[in-house]
């Protein structure tokens, strides 16, 4: 492999950790659709096949090959070439899988460092986050707390009982919690809790940061097109041209690390947080990929996908044709989408 097919390859890595799937390894996305194509096709030549999977294998198998639906997007040609090696022969996955990864863990280790050294710039704080520890952000700091403050009925961060009971871990946070600064103007509408759900001016400019570069982040809104053309940002050498449901999970998730107290982000490692199951990075943002991909929506969600999709190309592509989603709606199901329910049944 030649240096400049070996960038080319990295830059696939990096494009799918941003716009794929954050935390999948691309050879695990690879072989699964390997394995599934390779059980159907002895199916239809009446060889032997595996051993059926368990519902649960079954489900992360199809989350799994839908990554790889994104890869194959990101990456052009990676099908044909291992549609030229032939089901059996996995030698495909050996050669890419090292530079793959490289690009994926690179853009995700650079990411999580600028927008956690960026975010103290990103918003109004109440009281000023900038040279505050990193272990020291979270709910020990006055302005995260409410930011990082979960979205309940039966809590509110303006009651300082609430408030204490958050701080010391005696409420249930897990992978499946929405937080204050995941809305628009970081308040919420408990009766109404997907009104202005990930429409957070944090996020965009999260966004900016990782795929315009953090000086856009730093523009007046009405200025950011005209700043970012031309110029050789992740989202030019990622080739995004629009903003995909994925990506918007891929800025939440740091955005959550970002604020929080903890000093490293990883899949997995699982703290305890009050209550079982406990919260993971990596569940946090299966959960949003749910939540926006899941199939057969009910009305008011797919209502709220496709307003959402299309003011999100508006904030960060106002000028060109991107503005629109491609129709895909995939995933697995999650407890995080329940709060439609309510809105279909009314």
């Amino acid at each position: 492999m030649d240096s400049q097919r070996q960038a080319q390859i990295i830059l696939y890595g990096k494009a799918f950790a941003r716009d794929g799937d954050m935390w999948a390894f691309p050879a695990e996305v690879i072989d699964a659709e390997l394995d599934f194509l390779q059980a159907a096709n002895a199916a239809r030549a009446n060889l032997p096949v595996p051993p059926p999977l368990s519902p649960e294998a079954v489900q992360e198998q199809n989350y799994l090959r839908l990554s790889f639906s994104r890869l194959t997007s990101i990456y052009d040609g990676l099908a044909e070439e291992l549609a030229a090696q032939g089901l059996p022969h996995k030698a495909i996955v050996e050669r890419l899988y090292i530079e793959l990864t490289k690009g994926a863990v690179e853009a995700r280790t650079s990411d999580t460092h600028v927008v956690k050294d960026r975010i103290p710039f990103l918003y109004a704080f109440s009281v000023p986050l900038a040279g505050v520890a990193k272990a020291d952000r979270g709910y020990h700091h006055p302005a995260t707390r409410y930011l990082m403050f979960p979205v309940s009925k039966k809590l509110s961060p303006n009651n300082a009982n609430d408030m204490n009971r958050v701080r010391a871990g005696l409420v249930h946070i897990g992978p499946d919690t929405m937080y204050h600064f995941m809305y628009e103007d970081c308040m919420v509408n408990a009766e109404q809790p997907y009104k202005g759900l990930l429409r957070s001016r944090l996020l965009v400019k999260c966004w900016w940061t990782i795929f315009f570069g953090p000086l856009s982040a730093l523009r007046r809104d009405g200025e950011v097109d005209t700043f970012r053309r031309g110029r050789k940002c992740n989202a030019y050498r990622n080739n995004i041209t629009r903003v995909s449901m994925r990506s918007i999970a891929y800025v939440a998730t740091l955005a959550r690390f970002a604020l929080s107290s903890d000093t490293s982000i990883s899949p997995g490692n699982p703290r305890p947080s009050g209550d079982s199951p406990p919260f993971t990075y990596y569940a946090f943002y299966r959960s949003l990929v749910s939540l926006l991909e899941s199939p057969n929506p009910n009305s008011a969600k797919l209502k709220f996908r496709t307003e959402l999709l299309e003011w999100w190309n508006t904030e960060c592509f106002t000028k060109g044709p991107y503005n629109r989603d491609d129709g895909a709606e995939v995933g697995e199901s999650t407890s995080f989408a329940d709060m439609f329910d309510a809105e279909e049944a009314a």
